[in-house]
């Protein structure tokens, strides 16, 4: 849900100004490749904020633990699944009031912009990708076991 609303307020900001715009938004002429690093950059962004706000405020509202996790997962389906090998469903950018995912929030909320529910069937590699990087970030050895 953070990032759900994450992504609404980036589409509040006026164009102009909007950093949203600005980097994850493939321009014509523009190289993939760069795209795509400044796609992460600005995902990778989001998270940070999120850690930080926590650290400013002295208040833990998530564990960092999750929020490694599951940055990881949106960092890698939103820029390996949708942008690179264009699985599921990523056209919220055809209109600025819809889609702002993941698919079963904007369901809920009443954003979706059709009816069909997402398969998400290709998150499952991302997921387990994260969950093995979060243990090697945060656990020692003798966690696990």
């Amino acid at each position: 849900i953070y990032a759900y609303f994450i992504h609404v307020l980036l589409h509040m900001i006026p164009e102009k100004y909007n950093v949203h715009l600005i980097l994850h938004h493939n321009k014509e002429g523009e190289n993939n490749i760069l795209h795509n690093i400044k796609a992460i950059f600005l995902d990778v962004c989001c998270f940070f904020i999120l850690y930080y706000f926590q650290i400013l405020i002295n208040y833990e509202l998530f564990p960092p633990i999750l929020i490694l996790y599951y940055s990881i997962i949106y960092i890698t389906v939103n820029n390996i699944n949708y942008s690179i090998f264009q699985l599921g469903k990523y056209s919220h950018h055809l209109n600025k009031t819809t889609n702002f995912g993941p698919d079963s929030v904007d369901h809920l909320l009443g954003t979706d912009n059709n009816t069909n529910f997402e398969h998400m069937y290709h998150y499952i590699l991302n997921t387990i990708f994260a969950f093995l990087l979060t243990v090697i970030v945060f656990c020692d050895k003798n966690d696990i076991l």
